[in-house]
């Protein structure tokens, strides 16, 4: 009888180790799947569809503690010229370089860093008023033009033109419109010669 018993014990014990070993393949598939709906492939940093998530998320926790929200739109300059002159590997590389930079730069654990879309970025701020948001926006311009991406014996410059906007939730106005604003912003900043940054607080004064 205690042979039927080890046996049946034994089983037991190995069918329990084979469960657990897929329910955690299981899990880090999950995981895994989770951070493919959250992450740009290109670039490992968040998506798109992350960033709409935690816009709305961040404005609604500023609108209930009415604390300062700033957000910062990036277009990396000329991006197509550094495409049709050094093929799409060089250009998917700068767009990570850039991202890198920007993960660096703004660094809180709070700040939210994300590829919008193309070699269009976007940077959420929570509790940042917006003398200090448009300051981090030219520390990240300047490290974008003082750090050329380098592969093998080609030395690429990048700029990068920024627009910047920072708000305090209410119910006059909309996360949509802040949006719209700081878009306004960036296209003020290509407008007048890239490789700038421009608030739109400023282009309102």
């Amino acid at each position: 009888m205690w042979i039927y018993y080890f046996f049946m014990v034994r089983r037991y014990n190995i069918e329990y180790s084979r469960a657990f070993h897929i329910e955690r393949k299981l899990k880090e598939n999950q995981i895994k799947l989770e951070q493919l709906n959250q992450t740009d492939t290109l670039t490992g940093i968040y998506n798109r569809q992350y960033f709409d998530n935690a816009l709305d998320l961040q404005w609604d926790l500023a609108s209930r503690s009415q604390s300062s929200l700033s957000i910062l739109f990036l277009d990396l300059d000329f991006f197509k010229k550094v495409n049709d002159e050094y093929g799409h590997i060089i250009g998917d590389k700068a767009l990570c370089h850039a991202a890198r930079i920007f993960q660096e730069t703004a660094k809180r654990k709070t700040d939210m860093v994300a590829r919008y879309g193309g070699e269009e970025f976007a940077i959420i701020l929570p509790s940042t008023q917006h003398d200090i948001a448009k300051e981090l926006a030219q520390i990240i311009r300047l490290q974008i033009e003082e750090s050329p991406l380098v592969h093998g014996e080609l030395s690429i410059q990048l700029t990068v033109s920024i627009g910047v906007n920072c708000i305090i939730p209410n119910n006059q106005r909309s996360c949509m419109q802040f949006l719209d604003q700081v878009d306004q912003a960036l296209y003020e900043a290509k407008r007048t010669g890239r490789n700038r940054v421009v608030s739109y607080l400023d282009i309102m004064q």
